[in-house]
């Protein structure tokens, strides 16, 4: 178990999962506590019971899988070096930011885009999250380029880079990357397990069954069948 010193309750608890948190200090754990939006406890069941209070929002993961949230650690770019999605319309920033939760994405940097494209993604952002469609966080500062490195081939490398190479090149390190205390409580979960190679559909890794920023979730595969956001605190869990 890994922890920082919490307040009294968690905002919100993950518990009854195969927590992956990329962390090699604390490399697998089944339950984890959110207090303002960070990771304060990664461990045990029986390790985030005290921090369960009358308003913790208890989500039962059901033995799902739980990642760090994957991270975008460049706004996409084409090999003309101009952005592949256009950054100040509308329309494409909210296919671009939905088809990224739909893959896990729970973070992205913007730091290669001009001011005015970064509030543009922003507006767009908001407004997708005040009616309940999607979340994401944005590190408007940050950017790293990745097209040094190659296509990863095996699912484990592919998770790495999306998680604790793209958060270590983008200097967000202790922030993003990896599950642990201190760290953003944004997650990625799939129903089965992630790093198994499945031919029948010739992906990587399997299909994203949610994913959680802050501690609350952003997308939910089927509750968004209709595109209406599941509410954990009536449902309880995936």
């Amino acid at each position: 178990m890994t922890h920082k010193e919490p307040q009294e309750y968690a905002d919100s608890v993950f518990r009854n999962g195969r927590v992956l948190t990329q962390d090699p200090e604390n490399p697998q754990a089944q339950a984890v506590a959110v207090i303002d939006e960070k990771v304060v406890l990664v461990g045990s069941n029986r390790d985030v019971e005290p921090l369960i209070g009358p308003h913790t929002q208890v989500n039962d993961l059901d033995g799902y899988f739980m990642l760090p949230g994957f991270l975008a650690a460049e706004f996409p770019r084409s090999h003309a070096d101009r952005p592949v999605y256009d950054p100040e319309d509308s329309s494409e920033l909210e296919n671009w930011i939905m088809e990224s939760s739909e893959a896990g994405f729970t973070g992205v940097c913007l730091g290669s885009l001009q001011p005015a494209q970064r509030a543009a993604f922003r507006s767009v952002l908001n407004e997708l999250e005040e009616y309940g469609k999607r979340r994401m966080r944005v590190f408007s500062d940050q950017s790293a380029d990745l097209g040094d490195l190659e296509d990863p081939e095996d699912p484990q490398e592919y998770v790495e880079l999306l998680t604790v190479i793209s958060a270590e090149r983008a200097g967000l390190e202790g922030q993003a990357g990896i599950i642990a205390p201190g760290c953003y409580a944004d997650f990625t979960i799939f129903d089965e397990a992630p790093f198994r190679v499945t031919m029948v559909t010739n992906r990587l890794i399997p299909e994203v069954t949610a994913t959680v920023v802050g501690g609350e979730v952003a997308y939910d595969a089927e509750a968004f069948s209709d595109e209406v956001l599941f509410d954990l605190i009536t449902g309880g869990g995936f």
